[in-house]
């Protein structure tokens, strides 16, 4: 959900939009969205939530968030629950078999990249400015990716892959430290088991 979130907050900022990142405390707040954190984005007159790696399975607090006028989309890759219990919102996960999306199993950093490229197509932006920044979202995509857990077959391999490219470019400030912190060498190249056993924990942590 950090890497989901880090994604969607950069991107939608180079897009020109008035974005904020909302990030529960899990040992105070628990899985999912929750009522307490709907009231405090209210206060602070926001208009549009947009949840990821959650969501898929809050139908009471999205309609709270709807019946109080925020809109919401639900960004999601957790198995859904029975229709009847289905948010009442646009929802996003590969998981839904009636989509018949090619790739069900994409971690939430992969559903937020994939939010991301569908928002980009319909963007003024020119298709070089778009690439530049879909490039630039593969390393979270698969630092994300590694850290869930997910299959790493299929389009998981082919996110892993490309964003470890953009990795070892070693561009971002942020991971820069994290590599550090790590004691990683310098010019050592970083691998998918790099992610899973050594940044991907400090994350979680």
């Amino acid at each position: 959900g950090v890497t989901s979130a880090a994604l969607l907050l950069e991107a939608l900022k180079l897009m020109q939009a008035k974005v904020e990142v909302y990030l529960p405390d899990r040992s105070k707040e628990g899985y999912g969205l929750n009522k307490e954190a709907i009231d405090q984005l209210l206060q602070q007159n926001f208009k549009l939530l947009i949840t990821v790696d959650t969501g898929v399975r809050n139908k009471n607090e999205v309609d709270y968030a709807q019946s109080k006028g925020l809109d919401t989309i639900i960004t999601d890759h957790h198995v859904l629950p029975v229709k009847a219990e289905l948010p009442n919102s646009p929802l996003i996960d590969p998981a839904d078999k009636e989509d018949n999306y090619p790739w069900p199993f994409l971690a939430g950093v992969g559903v937020a990249f994939k939010l991301l490229s569908a928002l980009l197509l319909r963007s003024k932006l020119t298709v070089k400015q778009q690439n530049l920044i879909l490039e630039k979202s593969l390393d979270l995509v698969a630092l994300g990716t590694v850290a869930d857990m997910v299959s790493v077959l299929g389009e998981n391999r082919l996110l892993i892959k490309s964003g470890l490219e953009v990795i070892n470019k070693n561009k971002r400030l942020g991971l820069k430290e994290l590599i550090k912190t790590v004691k990683i060498r310098e010019n050592q190249v970083i691998q998918a088991w790099n992610i899973g056993w050594q940044l991907s924990p400090r994350l979680n942590a």
